[in-house]
C-alpha cells in the first residue's frame, strides 16, 4: 500500500499522464496487425477481470451490495464507456494520425460540461461560456483546416468527436454513481459489461474475440495494465492530495505529450494551423475551468 505522502501523491499524478499520453502512440503502432475493437475488447475484459477479486474482497469486508438499479447505471455506463465511445476512439485511430485523436478527444470536458447543462441544468456564468465557446471554436479551426487543407479523413475526425462526446457524457452520469458504490467497483462492473455488450459486434463482423498474433502480447499487456488499470490507480491515489475536481487539470499536458510521441517515434507530421487548433481548445477548456486552476494553486 502507497503511504498518505503529498509528494508520492503528485508523482503519481505525473505518471498517470505520462501513461495516458501514450494510449495513442501504443494503440496506433498495431491498429493494423489487430483490428480496433478486438483492442478495445480484450482490454477491458482482462483489466475488469482483473481488478474482480480485489473488488469482490473489498465488498465482501464492508458488506457493500449492488441493487438492481445500481447495476443498471453501472451497465449504461459501460455500453456508454467501453462499447461506445472508446470503441470509437481505437476505431478513429485506423483512419487520422494519433496526435490528431489524442487532441480530440481531450475536447472531452466541452461535452461533458455541455452535458452538465443540459441534464443537470447547471448554471454557467460569462466566464464558463466563453470557456466553452473558445473550445468549440478550436474544434471548428482544427476540422475545417485538416478537412480542406490536408484533406484529412473525415471518418475518423467524426470517430474522435464522437467518442470525445460519448466520454463527455460518461463522465456526467458516472459521477453520482461513483460517490453511491466507489470509483473501483463501478470500473470493474462497468468494463466487463462493456465488454461483454462489444462481443456481438465483434461477432457479426467476424472479428476473433481472444485470438491474436502473440507477437502483439507486449503492447495489449501495456494497455490492458498499465493504461487500463495502473494509470487508474494512480489517478486516485494522486486526487487525495489536490482539492476536488482540480485533478482533472493535469491532463491539460496529455495533448502536447501526446502530439510530441507521435512525433518522436510515429513521424506523423505537426502543421501551424493544428497546433494553434490544439491551443485555442486547451485555452477554452482552461478559461472554463479557472476557478480549478485558482484551488489548485492555493
Amino acid at each position: 500500500m502507497l503511504s498518505d505522502n503529498p509528494r508520492l501523491g503528485y508523482l503519481a499524478l505525473a505518471l498517470t499522464v505520462l501513461l495516458f499520453s501514450t494510449l495513442e502512440l501504443i494503440s496506433k503502432t498495431i491498429t493494423y496487425s489487430i483490428h480496433p475493437l478486438q483492442i478495445n475488447f480484450v482490454r477491458f475484459l482482462a483489466a475488469g477481470l482483473i481488478m474482480l477479486p480485489l473488488v469482490l474482497a473489498s465488498m465482501s469486508r464492508k458488506k457493500q451490495v449492488i441493487s438492481p438499479g445500481d447495476l443498471f447505471k453501472i451497465s449504461l455506463l459501460g455500453i456508454i464507456n467501453v462499447t461506445f465511445s472508446i470503441s470509437l476512439l481505437h476505431l478513429s485511430l485506423m483512419y487520422i494520425n494519433a496526435s490528431l485523436v489524442a487532441v480530440l478527444f481531450c475536447t472531452n470536458p466541452i461535452f461533458a460540461n455541455l452535458f452538465d447543462r443540459l441534464i443537470y441544468r447547471q448554471h454557467l456564468s460569462p466566464l464558463k461560456l466563453a470557456g466553452l465557446f473558445l473550445g468549440v471554436a478550436g474544434i471548428l479551426s482544427i476540422f475545417y483546416t485538416e478537412i480542406f487543407f490536408q484533406s484529412t479523413n473525415l471518418t475518423g475526425i467524426l470517430a474522435a468527436l464522437l467518442s470525445a462526446a460519448g466520454y463527455g457524457l460518461y463522465i456526467v452520469l458516472a459521477k453520482s454513481t461513483a460517490d453511491k458504490l466507489g470509483g473501483m467497483v463501478v470500473n470493474c462492473f462497468s468494463f466487463i459489461i462493456g465488454a461483454v455488450f462489444l462481443m456481438p459486434v465483434l461477432l457479426a463482423m467476424k472479428i476473433p474475440l481472444l485470438r491474436f498474433d502473440i507477437s502483439l502480447l507486449p503492447q495489449m499487456l501495456y494497455i490492458t495494465i498499465m493504461l487500463t488499470i495502473a494509470a487508474y490507480v494512480l489517478f486516485l491515489y494522486g486526487l487525495k492530495f489536490l482539492p476536488a475536481g482540480a485533478g482533472s487539470l493535469i491532463f491539460f499536458a496529455k495533448p502536447p505529450l501526446a502530439i510530441l510521441w507521435a512525433f518522436l517515434f510515429l513521424q506523423e507530421g505537426i502543421t501551424l494551423s493544428f497546433v494553434l487548433g490544439s491551443l485555442i481548445i486547451m485555452s477554452g477548456i482552461g478559461i472554463y475551468n479557472y476557478d480549478l486552476f485558482k484551488k489548485a494553486s492555493n
